[in-house]
This record gives structure tokens, sequence and C-alpha cells, in this order.
């Protein structure tokens, strides 16, 4: 994942349910086109997907109506 920001501040967490590391690919494309505005403080990998941390709780709002 691109951007990621140091220390441990987030606003959402974005949880994906799936292990298809595409997804991940689109996550991060859609990051890019957000600019600075968004940062990924960290990235879990569970049995059933992924969480994903970032400062942004309107990007995070945004992705899920997609």
């Amino acid at each position: 994942m691109a951007k990621t920001s140091p220390g441990q501040y987030y606003q959402s967490i974005l949880q994906l349910r799936t292990n298809k590391e595409s997804i991940l690919e689109y996550v991060d494309k859609e990051l890019e086109s957000a600019g600075q505005k968004v940062f990924v403080s960290k990235v879990i990998r569970l049995k059933s997907g992924f969480d994903i941390y970032l400062s942004s709780n309107k990007f995070a709002v945004n992705f899920g109506n997609k």
C-alpha cells in the first residue's frame, strides 16, 4: 500500500472481506487519486480479508458507497 503514515493515527478502518490481492491494488489506485489527503496507518491481513486503517473517514465512506 502506498502513502503510509508513521504513528497510530487513524479515523476509520476499511474492512475488506476478501483475500484477493487485486482488491488491495484497487484500493491503492483510489488512494493515489485522493492525493495527499489520505494516508494508511497500517494494514492487517486476516483469514477473512484485510483491515486498512485510514486517516480519512470521508474517504472510507465514499469508497464504501462505490
